[in-house]
């Protein structure tokens, strides 16, 4: 159950960043996105069509990096994924973000 937790919320809030990050780049440069992304209609399907303000990113990339880290402590319950070819992309991506998010 935990898993399925972890992976719901990381995903949830990656979902947000995306929707951010996409919302920003339009609002910089409309002439360059009005080409719309095909996972932007999954997204409005699932209702994010907003994100959060540009000044909140930061502890959004901060939030997700702690999503990640617990999603990794969650799949090392199971033995199929305590391999480093699993857990050092997720750990690479959570120090990136870190980073990214001071």
């Amino acid at each position: 159950m935990g898993i399925l937790s972890a992976s719901h919320i990381f995903r949830q809030r990656l979902r947000t960043v995306l929707v951010s990050f996409r919302l920003n780049a339009e609002a910089l440069h409309p002439d360059l996105t009005s080409i719309r992304h095909p996972t932007d209609v999954l997204l409005s399907q699932h209702g994010l069509t907003h994100g959060v303000p540009i000044e909140e990113l930061p502890e959004q990339l901060s939030l997700l990096a702690n999503d990640a880290s617990n999603f990794l402590e969650q799949i090392t319950f199971f033995s199929e994924f305590v391999q480093d070819a699993v857990k050092e992309p997720i750990i690479g991506c959570r120090n990136d973000l870190e980073v990214r998010s001071s």
